[in-house]
């Protein structure tokens, strides 16, 4: 059994964030999560001030522009390192990625009669959807055998809607591999970032892939 974990990025005003995007990771929930979940408690204990540790997770925004939570308690060459090392781990266990990216320019042009609201929220699916069916093409090609269920980050503007275009891709009928979900069961759940060891790697992920996005052709779902 796998989870996989979905967050998002690029969610601010249209001006600020040129693209949204979604990405999923897939942790295998009897060889991977314990481990994956002593290693970020170590990067915690060892390079966190103990004052934070009850209050701590790995927020990549927060690491990389020195969050007020963090009280000018970890300079930026500590945040960095954090981030670095978080990052590693989804390198570590090799855990397979994929995201979904909607160029929010292109979009609020073909939607100009959408308000900015109904916009990002519209994207926010969009680019679930490419990175939840990224994520059925590696199930596709490694683990055809296995199921996940599915785990998003808590967000009440989307979270009906994901979890009814969720619902309506696994009714796909099977023979259209590309959009079918045949390996996702169960319905999509939500969980708050800060809870969930997952969804903080996701949010890395996320974070990283937006800031690269320009080296990347636009929409089309990615997994390594």
């Amino acid at each position: 059994m796998r989870i996989a974990y979905f967050d998002e990025a690029g969610t601010a005003s249209e001006e600020q964030e040129p693209f949204a995007v979604v990405s999923g990771i897939a942790i295998h929930g009897d060889t991977q999560w314990h481990a994956i979940e002593t290693d970020l408690k170590t990067i915690i204990t060892s390079q966190v001030p103990e004052e934070l540790w009850s209050t701590f997770y790995f927020h990549a925004t927060h690491l990389f522009s020195d969050h007020k939570s963090f009280r000018t308690l970890l300079s930026a060459q500590r945040r960095f390192q954090i981030l670095r090392e978080a990052a590693g781990i989804i390198a570590k266990y090799k855990l397979p990625v994929s995201f979904g990216a909607v160029n929010r320019k292109d979009f609020a042009e073909k939607l100009k009669d959408r308000t900015p609201a109904d916009r990002i929220g519209l994207a926010h699916q969009f680019a679930f959807g490419l990175s939840v069916t990224g994520l059925q093409g590696w199930f596709n090609r490694n683990a055809a055998d296995e199921v996940a269920i599915c785990v998003a980050d808590r967000n009440d503007k989307v979270q009906m809607s994901l979890k009814q275009l969720f619902a309506m891709m696994r009714t796909i009928p099977l023979g259209h591999p590309v959009v079918s979900l045949f390996n996702f069961v169960d319905a999509l759940h939500f969980a708050a970032s800060e809870e969930s060891i997952g969804l903080q790697l996701a949010d890395i992920a996320a974070f990283f892939i937006k800031r690269h996005l320009g080296l990347t052709p636009f929409g089309i779902p990615f997994v390594s």
